[in-house]
Parts: C-alpha cells; sequence; structure tokens
C-alpha cells in the first residue's frame, strides 16, 4: 500500500473517532432533545456503518491534481460521514433499511467523484481582457449590494452596531425573512454576493496578495451577516483563511487534510472547556456537521415510509409530475419533525435526491456532482488552480444541507464557473493546471482515464 494512502486510512480514521467522540459525550448530552440521540451501534449495523464511513479514503485523490478535489474531500468530512453515521447512532431505522441506504449513498459519493478520472478539455473561449473583466465584474458586484440596500433599508454601520449592543442574529433572520419572502430575486443575489463573488475576492486577493480585494470581500460578508444573521456568512471567511494556509501542502499529499479537521475537533473542545460552556462545539460541529446529517437520515426515514416527491415542487418539473404533498420535502420534513412547517429542513443533495425518486435519486445527484466538478475544472484549468480551490470551497459546502439544483442556481455553483470563465488567465501558464504539473503516478490507472 502506498504510504500515503496509508496515512490518509490512518487520519481519516482518527477524525471519524474524534466526531462520534465529541457526538457521545458533549453534543447527544445536551442536545438530546433535538433528536441528537446517541445509541450504541453493535454487531452488523457496527460494521456496516464505519466500513462505509472509511470507505471513501481508499479512493479519496492523494494530492490535489484539479480544483474541485478539494470541495471532493471537503464534503467527504461535513456531509458524507455524519450522513452515513448520525442517522445510525439517533433514528430507529431497522437494518434491513439502513444498510442499502449507507450503501447508496457510498456509492453516490463515488460517482460524485468520478469527474476526476476524465481528461479535461477546452471549452472555446471567449476571451476578455483583465481590464474588463474588472469592469464587468465591479458592476455586478455594486448593482448586487445596490438592490440589497434598496430593497431592505440595510445600514451596515447600524446593523453591526445593534449587534454589539445586545442584539442577535435570529432579530437580523426576522428581519430579513419578511423581505425574503416577497422578494425571491433579493435571495438569489444575496446567495450570490456570499457564495461566489465575496468569496472570488477574499480568496483572489490571498494568492495574489492584493489585501484590499481580499477586505472588501470580508466586509461585505460582513455586511450580509448584518442584514440576514446568517453564521454561515461569517464561516465562509474563515474557511477560506483555512484552506489557503494548506494549499501548498495538498498539491503534494492530503494527508495532513484530515488531520486539520480533527485539530478544529480539539480545538472546539479546548475552547469549551476554557469558556466552561460547550457553544464553540455546538457551532462548528452540531451546526456545521451533525444536525444535516441527522436531517440526511429523517430525509430516508420519512419518504422511505411514504410517498416521494417526484420533483413536484422543481420550478423546472412541477408541470410535469404529481404529488401528495402540499408542502416541499424540506417543509414536509419540518412539519413532521419539527411540528414547524414554515420552517425549511433543508437536506443534503443525497437527502433531496431520495426524496425526490428514491435510490435512484441518489445515484443520479452523485453524477449530476460529478459533471459539475468536470466541467468547473476544464473551465478552471488554464487559471490559477488556488483561486479556483479556494473559491468552489464555499458554495460546494451548500451541498451538504441544500439540493443540489438549489446550489446550482441560488448559491453560486454556476455563478462560479461563470466567474472562472471570464476572469484573467494564469501570468504562469505551467502551474495553472495542476494535472500537467505533477506526474500521475500511481494515483489513476491508465485504463481508468476516459478521452
Amino acid at each position: 500500500m502506498d504510504i500515503r494512502r496509508a496515512r490518509i486510512l490512518v487520519a481519516s480514521a482518527a477524525y471519524i473517532f474524534l466526531l462520534m467522540l465529541m457526538y457521545r459525550t458533549v453534543i447527544a448530552p445536551d442536545f438530546y432533545y433535538m433528536g441528537l440521540w446517541y445509541v450504541p451501534l453493535h454487531g452488523l449495523s457496527f460494521l456496516v456503518t464505519y466500513t462505509c464511513a472509511m470507505l471513501p479514503a481508499c479512493w479519496m485523490p492523494l494530492r490535489m491534481r484539479r480544483p474541485s478535489q478539494l470541495s471532493y474531500w471537503v464534503l467527504y468530512f461535513i456531509m458524507f460521514i455524519p450522513a452515513i453515521t448520525i442517522p445510525a447512532h439517533a433514528l430507529e431505522i431497522h437494518l434491513s433499511d439502513l444498510v442499502p441506504f449507507q450503501l447508496a449513498l457510498t456509492m453516490g459519493f463515488f460517482l460524485a467523484g468520478m469527474g476526476q478520472w476524465f481528461r479535461l478539455i477546452t471549452f472555446p473561449s471567449f476571451r476578455i481582457s483583465p481590464t474588463t473583466f474588472w469592469i464587468v465584474f465591479w458592476l455586478v458586484f455594486l448593482a448586487g449590494y445596490g438592490y440589497i440596500i434598496n430593497s431592505t433599508h440595510a445600514n451596515f454601520v447600524n446593523g453591526m452596531s445593534a449587534f454589539a449592543l445586545g442584539g442577535n442574529e435570529y432579530d437580523l433572520r426576522g428581519v430579513y425573512k419578511k423581505y425574503g419572502e416577497s422578494d425571491r430575486l433579493l435571495q438569489y443575489i444575496v446567495d450570490s454576493e456570499a457564495s461566489a463573488l465575496n468569496t472570488f475576492l477574499v480568496g483572489y486577493g490571498i494568492v495574489r496578495q492584493r489585501w484590499v480585494l481580499s477586505v472588501i470581500g470580508i466586509l461585505g460578508e460582513l455586511f450580509l451577516f448584518t442584514v440576514t444573521g446568517f453564521r454561515s456568512v461569517l464561516f465562509s471567511t474563515l474557511l477560506l483563511l483555512f484552506v489557503f494556509f494548506q494549499l501548498k501542502r495538498l498539491h503534494r499529499s492530503f494527508a495532513l487534510f484530515p488531520i486539520s479537521f480533527s485539530a478544529v475537533i480539539i480545538g472546539s473542545r479546548i475552547m469549551d472547556k476554557v469558556a466552561h460552556t460547550a457553544s464553540v462545539s455546538s457551532l462548528f460541529l452540531r451546526r456545521l456537521v451533525l444536525e444535516p446529517g441527522l436531517i440526511c437520515g429523517w430525509y430516508f426515514e420519512y419518504f422511505n415510509a411514504n410517498p416521494k416527491d417526484f420533483f413536484s415542487h422543481s420550478p423546472i418539473l412541477k408541470s410535469f409530475t404529481r404529488s401528495v404533498y402540499a408542502l416541499p420535502p424540506a417543509n414536509q420534513i419540518a412539519a413532521v419533525y419539527f411540528g414547524k412547517p414554515e420552517v425549511s429542513a433543508n437536506g443534503n443533495l443525497f437527502a433531496d435526491g431520495f426524496a425526490q425518486i428514491g435510490f435512484s435519486g441518489i445515484l443520479f445527484f452523485g453524477t449530476a456532482l460529478a459533471i459539475y466538478y468536470w466541467v468547473y475544472d476544464c473551465v478552471a484549468k488554464d487559471r490559477d488552480w488556488k483561486i479556483g480551490a479556494l473559491m468552489l470551497s464555499v458554495p460546494s459546502i451548500t451541498l451538504s444541507n441544500t439540493a443540489f439544483f438549489t446550489a446550482l442556481v441560488s448559491h453560486g455553483l454556476i455563478l462560479a464557473i461563470l466567474v472562472q470563465y471570464f476572469s484573467p488567465r494564469s501570468p504562469d501558464g505551467t502551474q495553472a493546471n495542476l494535472e500537467t504539473s505533477y506526474e500521475l503516478e500511481d494515483e489513476v490507472p491508465e485504463d481508468a482515464t476516459v478521452s
């Protein structure tokens, strides 16, 4: 076995162990009332659950050859592992139902990584000068914020002052919800600015050491937080910094990436101990990792026993299908498990796939994600790979708690491709395409490459 693969397997096992330890000893005792129970597994259920959780470590990329591989690794830690493990511990799902679900998730995640085995192509280029790109970028960027300010009457200074003087994010969300419910364009612009445009500015500024751009991107995220109250907006900058400081190592080996996520778990617990609270672990682990895994289990539990939705609430396909549900899947799950149909219990792309058409939906959206990754890599291959990897890391996280089509249109995945396509090419063409910068060695067999 390749020593790099052995290190990845050990590091991934350590992450799973620490995550489950925190879940059992910290999160479950404090948040069991939210459904985060911890019931020990035994025998076949234990074997299947943790074998499925570890299996992707056997095929995950050893080092970064393409920007999308960073996103694939992030989804392994924050989406796939919780979706496999948390429902097994927290829900009373019979083994005969649980095992097929876990195997389908594993196969879906495997399909999502298939794009890295296909040779990249060059799409017809529509080159514009860097000056033209930045003029158009700033016009779109400022027009978006102008619309947000005009629609919400937001004021950055007043918003931050109110928050500092005792306000909380729930107050901000309540105000934003009143505007967003009646203005879908506002929701789209906010999500696009947060997930794509600000991310590009922060990443571009960090990589090219143009700190003014990074500051503008960070201030843009803070402003959106004062408008929406969404903590995920604040997480994005922290994630970019977290990833950036590892990029130089990742194009040689991903072995340290699982260790970094384990360090976040340990660091959260240390901060909790110092502050005599569980708020840090709750913020980073419960909300970002564990709850989406539980919701994925709820989707399976409910739609395994009830009719599927068959895309009847999709803006594109609802004219061709009918459903027995008056509510979309996210609201239906919230109505059943929270008693609040007005709330959206958003599931990840695999949860939504199962809610729509069952097991085949998991495989379908795994394949769709692989196609998206391949298209993104084709577009980004002549650009700076660091900017490409950073830009995709934030919008891809939405896939852990958002349906694929929603993330594609509303949360910056398509916009990320467009920004990469029109952005200036790398000043050093020899380093832009990681796949030509490093030999593939044993990582991908010759017969696995498709022309």
